[in-house]
């Protein structure tokens, strides 16, 4: 092995050996015609571009700057174009490493690294960052191996949305991912801040990475910090963060910030979307886990495990756990917390919503134990089973607490509500859940806002209510109609007579005490906010 070889913007292709930083080359292409499998190149100066086109550095080589403070790749002239290619000249090529650069896209490349041509090699960008790139930052290809993507800055802040993968990492353009043999990718402790002046005006993934692949691509998207801004309204949809592959993905420790514009338009803001690819390709395992999500996006999923609330979601097994979501209050839209789709198993356990409209949808959900989890300020039903296509007591919504406290929107929905999707049959256990509702009268309160402590919306259900406790102000008048079974207005006594309820109670306490038990659900809710730090699994919500 000869390497290592030194390039720079001062260097010189001939007569120069590039076997010093006296003796540098001018360009990659040069190095690449020496270069071998295991050596490094190392970069020379403040800034370095090739003259003509982008830069290559085939695979099995490892390039770094000279300083720790790093060089700065750019593009040559009127190229806009991707910066920097991994390139597959080396046969039997194993692995290949970016370390410490800063790529700066100046508000005119459509790409930062294209990896699509990696040769079944370990590819790892590190320790690098990225400005105003246009396009994707990191583009991967259709080869088997491993795609690593760590400890990396990307900050944006564009006039326009100009690529639907803006400000982050893109994975899967053209040619998908592991098409052509199995890959992994790990994308872990980057420091994601993209700013976006445009409205969104079409259907759009905005920053994303993306798996529509053939063949096993696991993901492992672990401890990102992420915030995406925009200061206009979204007209069309985006997700910050989705996944859809053949294999398990794991979304842990993530800490995503959607900040939006705070008018309505009519788009969809997501968060983390998982899903499988088809009915051949699942993301069966799939685990979401300790995430934090705060978005003011007034349409939407803080979590979504599924393309749609009404798509099969091709996720067996799932895990959703541990996770925070802190929504918005809207009165004529509906963004949701945490939902989980058609054909959706698993579990869905210690999780925490804010201020979402429904705080946990179900929607088709094939069986899931739903568990542990809290709801706090929901403007619309706390935990909403919305359809459900597997067989009796598969989909279980058992020991969860609701907490509202303030004005409610829930269109006449209960705080625990069940409802038919496309017309199916839905068979839902409701059991031992707790509801806290702090309003002085809540029966006038229901009468002239809408909504009920539960409800369940039409006679082709086959719900299963028991044991729900319902803690109310000492101000409350049980006579009131607190409950909606099928259309018709229910007291407690009434509610209860229904043979789909057994033992649901109403408990009624001095205000005082109310407001202690919605105030230690807040404290509950408040530590649950830096779940990225670790835990996750229930949170204990038991009086």
């Amino acid at each position: 092995m000869a390497g290592p070889y030194y390039v720079g913007n001062a260097g010189n292709d001939s007569p120069n050996d590039g076997l010093s930083p006296a003796e540098l080359f001018l360009t990659m292409d040069k190095v690449n015609t020496l270069l071998a499998a295991g050596e490094t190149v190392i970069v020379i100066g403040d800034s370095f571009s090739d003259d003509t086109n982008r830069l290559q550095l085939q695979v099995g080589a490892r390039m770094e700057p000279q300083t720790f403070q790093g060089t700065t790749l750019t593009r040559a002239g009127s190229y806009t174009d991707y910066i920097l290619e991994f390139d597959d000249l080396i046969a039997n090529d194993t692995f290949a490493v970016l370390d410490g650069f800063i790529i700066d896209g100046e508000n005119v490349c459509t790409g930062g690294i294209d990896a699509r041509r990696n040769c079944d090699a370990e590819i790892t960008v590190q320790n690098c960052s990225f400005f105003d790139i246009k396009g994707p930052v990191f583009k991967g290809g259709n080869r088997g191996g491993r795609l690593e993507f760590l400890n990396n800055k990307i900050r944006t802040s564009l006039a326009t949305d100009n690529d639907s993968t803006l400000g982050l990492a893109y994975f899967g353009a053209g040619t998908a991912l592991g098409e052509d043999d199995p890959q992994e990718i790990v994308f872990a402790r980057n420091d994601i801040d993209s700013i976006c002046t445009s409205t969104i005006t079409r259907d759009q993934i905005y920053a994303t990475i993306k798996s529509d692949t053939t063949d096993a691509t696991s993901v492992d998207f672990n401890d990102n910090k992420i915030k995406i801004t925009y200061s206009s309204s979204p007209t069309g949809s985006a997700s910050v963060v989705e996944f859809v592959g053949s294999a398990a993905t794991r979304v842990v420790g993530n800490d995503i910030n959607l900040d939006v514009n705070t008018s309505p338009g009519s788009g969809s803001m997501d968060g983390i979307v998982v899903a499988g690819l088809d009915a051949t390709r699942h993301a069966n395992g799939s685990i979401i886990a300790r995430n934090k999500v705060i978005t003011n996006a007034q349409g939407g999923y803080g979590i979504l495990v599924g393309i749609t609330s009404t798509t099969d979601v091709h996720c067996d097994n799932g895990i959703v756990s541990g996770n925070y979501v802190k929504g918005v209050d809207t009165a004529g839209k509906s963004p949701h917390g945490i939902a989980v789709g058609k054909n959706f198993t698993g579990d869905i356990t210690g999780n925490v919503v804010e201020s979402s409209y429904a705080g946990y949808l179900f929607s088709e959900a094939l069986a899931a134990e739903v568990t542990g989890n809290l709801a706090v300020n929901c403007s619309g039903p706390s935990f909403y089973a919305k359809g459900h296509l597997g067989a009796a007591g598969t989909l279980n919504i058992r020991g969860n607490v609701a907490v509202v406290d303030r004005g409610t929107n829930q269109r006449d929905m209960g705080i625990l509500a069940i409802n038919a999707q496309s017309g199916n049959t839905v068979s839902t256990d409701f059991i031992e859940n707790i509801v806290i509702f702090d309003q002085a009268d809540p029966g006038a309160y229901f009468l002239a806002n809408g909504g009920y402590l539960a409800s369940v919306a039409t006679s082709q259900l086959l719900p299963n209510f028991e044991r729900n406790v319902y803690y109310l102000p000492d101000t409350t008048d049980l006579t009131d109609d607190l409950f909606n079974f099928q259309g018709t207005k229910n007291t407690i006594v009434e509610w209860n007579a229904n043979s789909e309820v057994t033992g649901d109670q109403i408990v009624l306490l001095p205000r005082a005490k109310i407001a202690e038990m919605v105030n230690y659900y807040k404290q509950q809710a408040a530590a649950a906010s830096g779940v990225t730090g670790g835990g996750g699994g229930s949170l204990g919500l038991g009086l």
